[in-house]
Parts: C-alpha cells; structure tokens; sequence
C-alpha cells in the first residue's frame, strides 16, 4: 500500500467483501487511505468486475 502510507497486516477475502487490517504510518493517512480503497471499489462497481483477484488487487494500492 505505498501510495497511502499504509502497511498491509492482514486480509481476509469473503464471497461478497474483503476484510483489510491496516497501519497507517501516520494518522493524517488515514483520510487518504480509505479514499484511495474506495475509489478502486468504485471503478470495479462502475466496470462490474469484482472478484477476489481484483480484491487482492486492492492490497497493492
């Protein structure tokens, strides 16, 4: 997650969402980390591509 200043711990794929667990390097991070996650589970929404890979995906933010 390098764009966000975030670590990825851990995640956990469901069939229909995806558990992430996350630690900002900073709390002022944290805005532009979940706007970041949102705005890629928007454009997968828009597309109609939402699958686990695109998921994973995510994680590489």
């Amino acid at each position: 997650m390098e764009k966000t200043g975030a670590d990825l711990h851990a995640y956990v794929l469901m069939t229909n969402h995806a558990h992430l667990l996350v630690m900002p390097k900073a709390a002022e991070d944290i805005p532009r980390l979940v706007i970041s996650l949102f705005r890629q589970r928007i454009k997968q929404t828009v597309l109609g591509i939402v699958s686990a890979e695109d998921m994973l995906r995510l994680s590489h933010i």
